[in-house]
């Protein structure tokens, strides 16, 4: 009897102790988020680079909210939020049109001194 007992235990332990097979959209929003990690403007300062934070923090929140096994319609508000980050970032023109400058003729004259080449 104590042998069944334990048997029970152990596999039921061994039942909730398997992984949770993550969904699509968390697999989507997470290569969403390694895609930004990736990119060299994430950690420059320029323009850009503060949309894509935001649209990291939001896919790190909903990624987080997904491990915590929160509600469906919590994720989708989250979901939601990353869609707008993202439209903000593609919208965005980061191209600003800078006027060439223009070089200026500037002639060097070298002389060669000889008092000043003895030294």
């Amino acid at each position: 009897m104590k042998k069944l007992v334990f048997i029970f235990i152990l596999t039921t332990l061994h039942v909730l102790a398997q992984p949770r097979i993550p969904s699509s959209d968390y697999k989507y929003v997470l290569r969403i988020q390694r895609g930004i990690e990736s990119e060299v403007g994430f950690y420059l300062d320029e323009p850009r680079t503060g949309d894509l934070k935001k649209v990291h923090r939001e896919s790190t929140e909903y990624l987080l909210l997904s491990e915590a096994k929160a509600d469906s319609e919590v994720l989708t508000l989250r979901s939601e939020r990353i869609k707008k980050a993202v439209e903000q970032l593609v919208v965005k023109n980061y191209e600003p049109n800078f006027k060439p400058l223009k070089k200026k003729n500037i002639r060097y004259h070298y002389i060669y001194i000889d008092e000043f080449s003895n030294d």
